[in-house]
């Protein structure tokens, strides 16, 4: 092991070395690369609620996807974490007096009920069904494809991507809409909702080309 005897104002590197274990790593090959490797090469997936650590694994490589906006990789977490507030998230900390899906439906608003169950949500879908059916037949969408991006049955991972890029887009939609309707009583329509998801679309589309462009000039 080799001997991480540094000055005072090394302090805090040592106490990255040991916390990370990497008193046996000699200063020789303390490159970005090469760390970076031995920390993730430790890591363990934290996991999912109701899945087993396979799929979890999974879920954690979609939430964060490359392919994904910021936006969306932190929608896409909030939502696997529980931490967006909605109506049962709010309630359960003193936040709001009420449990109801502000839309009316005889439920309590969760996140499965905001980007799955909700009646509002199931029709966005289905107006959008023939984009989503371009990647993913449409039967097969579940619930965990929303959430998780998980579909069941084997695809491309070209396909998988696209769906769940447009499923990522129609939870971006949904929290507006519904944020809107609960902060100022402004109910967001269905067609509205259509239109803006196609302009999140074009924004990926705009987002590939860029890239592409990019890996040419190169």
């Amino acid at each position: 092991m080799f001997n991480w005897d540094l000055p005072w104002y090394y302090k805090e590197i040592e106490k990255f070395v040991v916390e990370f274990g990497l008193n046996c790593v000699t200063p020789s090959v303390w490159k970005p690369r090469t760390i970076h490797r031995l920390i993730r090469s430790r890591d363990t997936t934290e996991p999912v609620s109701d899945l087993p650590p396979a799929p979890a694994t999974r879920v954690w490589e979609n939430v964060s996807s490359p392919s994904l906006t910021d936006r969306h990789k932190d929608i896409a977490w909030m939502a696997v974490k529980g931490g967006l507030p909605v109506r049962s998230f709010m309630h359960s900390r003193g936040l709001c007096p009420h449990r109801e899906c502000p839309r009316g439906c005889p439920a309590e608003e969760t996140i499965y009920h905001l980007f799955w169950a909700c009646l509002f949500a199931q029709r966005l879908r289905g107006a959008l069904k023939q984009e989503m059916e371009a990647h993913i037949p449409y039967p097969n969408i579940t619930y965990q494809s929303v959430l998780y991006g998980l579909f069941p049955k084997t695809h491309s991972v070209e396909a998988i991507q696209g769906c769940w890029r447009i499923l990522c887009c129609v939870k971006d939609i949904l929290l507006y809409a519904r944020t809107r309707l609960v902060t100022n009583g402004k109910v967001v329509s269905r067609e509205a909702c259509r239109r803006m998801v196609h302009n999140l679309l074009r924004d990926y589309t705009d987002k590939d080309n860029k890239e592409r462009e990019k890996e040419e000039e190169l």
